[in-house]
């Protein structure tokens, strides 16, 4: 636990957070889905849009950053946190809901999805910040059973170092610390999450301090895999089943209960007299799932991310930019409807929250910022120089900006926008990366990445919609796979990287005009010298120092639930199961 101060500032907003999981572009009523998402899209009607809000490919370096601030890469998070692994958001780095009880004195709870870490307590939610916590570690359970499956390579001898894919499985549902095990048998698990939504703000209003500023965090599992759902909503998605194969319409169910828990939480915060005190933030961690292997449970989710290019797992605009909506009843009316088209990141929106909640930028940067918005440690003044550590959050602040404050400018960046990058395991270079400068968008990654636009018969209509702008293409066969070079950290004079011969295929967008990435410039000589500035800055990059090696995401066969009761138990623990009920 955190220690709070003793105090709170009931004129504080309370704080909402929804991360949905996996959520296509083209996944939600008011961008063009198939079917509606009634309350989902109200939030949007009643709120302001951010339209160019970019994430990471991997769904935990994007709830890292938006807890933390700090991009998912340099957490060492850049590979994500599979089943089972040992990887964490590191402990020398403050969390949001750290900040808000330790500065601001907020109620702090957490409900749905963590996946930051869980293989020692002291990584768990209820340690990172959270007065309470109800859900589960891993990165996806089952709806019904709340259980988790990974596949885990055990070596079996030494020796040979012969593999043996062992299916680990076990059950992930948490209050608190203690193995939770619900009052009704098999709830499914979103409707579970609502219950407990209700409880914790019934009991926050018919508490001792009703007034103190609440942060509630809510990662519903909705719509990961496997696609599992309660209901079948004829109204919103017979015309699916009439038209789509089997996966979209089931798709198309699972969103429906997802929109039905967010309109119900919204209506509690309604009920209870809390909304026009609240800001509410819904968002997804990446894009939607493509159908990679249609025999696997969870490779394939029946998420449309057309008419953009790609989606989870590559770098194009359908994996890396989300859907993100502002919300709430402490917006002033004259929001609603608005857009914003401003680049923003996950890193951004812990700025902006701590700002919207009045958190000094010293508390979080260790510094105060330009007048520009930068984050350049160099700003520092003696006077800065107190009992503030210097800070690795490259978030900016854009709330006052974003709800139009007088005199509020808007930050600004002094180097290029990155929106994800991935480091070789010991961080020293790139082997991927996904780059925005003056109107372009340029990305690095390996040959054998997909980078169509996933166009397939089990994701309803195939054809690429007519009136999208500037998509004109057809899809793109799966390249083979001939391994991949990395950008190296290496000595500009020796001239060591050959361009044209890296086993990377290299895009350039001019992302404004074609933000489905028809038009790839990269070969273009009238863009030469983009290409080469910005080839020049992934260098300088390479050899930048970092805070955080990379962490291994993979399965450690040590986390086998056979070991602890069946249970994903946090394995470099001691055995001490406690349960709740």
């Amino acid at each position: 636990m955190v220690d709070t101060i003793n105090i709170f500032d009931s004129s504080d907003p309370h704080i909402v957070v929804i991360v949905a999981d996996d959520i296509g572009w083209g996944d939600l009523g008011y961008g063009g889905a198939e079917f509606p998402t009634t309350n989902i899209d109200q939030l949007r009607q009643q709120g302001i849009s951010l339209n160019r809000m970019y994430a990471h490919e991997s769904g935990s370096a994007t709830r890292a950053a938006l807890l933390t601030g700090i991009p998912g890469y340099a957490l060492g998070l850049q590979n994500g946190i599979d089943t089972g692994s040992s990887a964490h958001i590191p402990l020398d780095v403050k969390t949001l809901p750290e900040l808000l009880k330790s500065q601001r004195g907020y109620a702090t709870h957490m409900v749905g999805k963590w996946a930051l870490g869980y293989s020692k307590w002291e990584y768990t939610p209820t340690k990172r910040g959270f007065d309470t916590f109800m859900g589960f570690h891993q990165r996806y359970i089952d709806y019904w059973h709340y259980s988790a499956t990974i596949e885990a390579n055990e070596e079996e001898n030494k020796e040979t170092s012969v593999l043996n894919n062992e299916m680990l499985m076990g059950y992930d549902l948490w209050k608190n610390d203690k193995i939770y095990t619900p009052p009704i048998r098999m709830q499914y698990a979103t409707e579970l999450f609502d219950n407990e939504l209700d409880t914790i703000i019934d009991d926050h209003v018919n508490g001792d301090n009703p007034d103190q500023p609440m942060f509630l965090y809510y990662t519903p599992p909705n719509a990961h895999a496997p696609i599992q759902y309660h209901y079948e909503y004829d109204n919103e998605c017979s015309y699916i089943k009439e038209t789509s194969e089997l996966i979209r319409w089931k798709y198309c169910n699972l969103m429906q209960e997802l929109d039905a828990s967010v309109g119900a939480l919204v209506k509690k915060l309604k009920e209870s007299d809390m909304w026009d005190r609240t800001i509410l933030l819904f968002t997804s961690d990446n894009g939607g799932l493509m159908c990679w292997d249609v025999g696997s449970v969870n490779s394939c989710s029946g998420s449309v991310n057309l008419p953009l290019r790609g989606g989870k797992g590559t770098l194009f605009e359908g994996s890396i930019r989300v859907r993100s909506i502002l919300s709430g009843g402490f917006l002033d009316e004259s929001l609603y409807g608005t857009s914003s088209e401003q680049l923003m990141h996950s890193t951004d929106l812990m700025t902006s929250l701590a700002e919207a909640a009045n958190i000094e930028q010293k508390a979080l940067y260790g510094h105060e910022l330009s007048e520009t918005g930068g984050t350049d440690s160099d700003q520092t003044t003696d006077s800065d120089e107190s009992d503030s550590p210097k800070s690795d959050i490259t978030g900016l602040p854009f709330w006052s900006w974003l709800i139009r404050e007088d005199d509020a400018k808007m930050p600004n960046r002094d180097e290029p926008f990155i929106a994800d990058m991935k480091l070789d395991p010991t961080s020293s270079y790139i082997e991927k990366a996904a780059v925005f400068w003056e109107g372009y968008k340029y990305i690095i990654q390996p040959t054998e990445t997909y980078d169509g636009w996933w166009q397939s018969p089990l994701q309803g209509p195939s054809e690429i919609p007519s009136n999208s702008e500037g998509v004109e293409t057809q899809p793109q066969p799966l390249p083979q796979s001939v391994g991949a070079n990395t950008i190296m950290d290496v000595d500009d004079d020796s001239n060591t990287i050959q361009w044209t011969n890296l086993r990377m295929n290299e895009y350039l967008f001019k992302i404004d005009d074609d933000p489905a990435e028809t038009q790839n410039l990269a070969t273009d000589p009238q863009y030469t010298n983009v290409m080469t500035e910005l080839r020049q800055y992934l260098i300088s990059l390479a050899g930048a120092p970092r805070g955080h090696i990379s962490q291994d995401a993979t399965t450690s066969v040590d986390s086998d639930p056979n070991r602890f009761g069946n249970v994903w138990y946090p394995f470099e623990e001691n055995y001490k199961p406690s349960y709740t009920n």
